[in-house]
C-alpha cells in the first residue's frame, strides 16, 4: 500500500512528469522505454506496534534513477527529492507522517552504458 501511495504522489507531480512521464517502476527497469526513468523498492521497514494497532511504520525506501546522461538521472533524482522530502499527508489510505532522504549515491552501470543516481528515503506512515 504504501509503495502504490508514493507511485501515485510522484506520478501526479509535473515536477517528475516533465523530465519521466510515468516511467516508474517497481524494483526492475524494463528493457525497453524512453530514459530518464526510475526504480523503487522496499529496503525494510520496523513499527512502534500499539494494543490498537501495528502503529507507526518507519519505512526505508530506494530509489534508483536512470539515465543515458548523469545530467538526466542527477535531475530526475531531483525531482523525487523535491517531491517526497518534507511530505505530510493522507495518499491512497496511507497517512504519512513525514517523508525524510537519508541519502544518495552515484553510479555507472557498465553493462547497460547507463547512469544510476539512487537516493533513500524513510517513510513515517500508518493506514488511514
Amino acid at each position: 500500500m504504501l509503495t502504490s501511495a508514493l507511485y501515485s504522489l510522484l506520478t501526479s507531480s509535473a515536477t517528475f512528469t516533465n523530465i519521466a512521464g510515468t516511467n516508474l517502476y517497481a524494483l526492475l527497469l524494463p528493457n525497453t522505454l524512453p530514459l530518464p526513468s526510475a526504480t523503487y523498492q522496499i529496503i525494510g521497514s520496523t513499527s512502534q506496534p500499539t494494543f490498537t494497532g501495528s502503529g507507526i511504520q518507519r519505512t526505508r525506501v530506494q530509489f534508483d534513477c536512470f539515465g543515458s546522461r548523469y545530467q538526466d538521472a542527477t535531475n530526475l533524482r531531483g525531482a523525487i527529492v523535491s517531491v517526497l522530502n518534507g511530505y505530510q499527508g493522507t495518499v491512497g489510505g496511507v497517512n504519512i507522517s513525514a517523508i525524510g532522504k537519508i541519502s544518495h549515491s552515484d553510479f555507472f552501470e557498465h553493462d547497460d552504458l547507463l547512469y544510476r543516481c539512487m537516493v533513500e528515503f524513510y517513510v513515517f506512515s500508518d493506514l488511514a
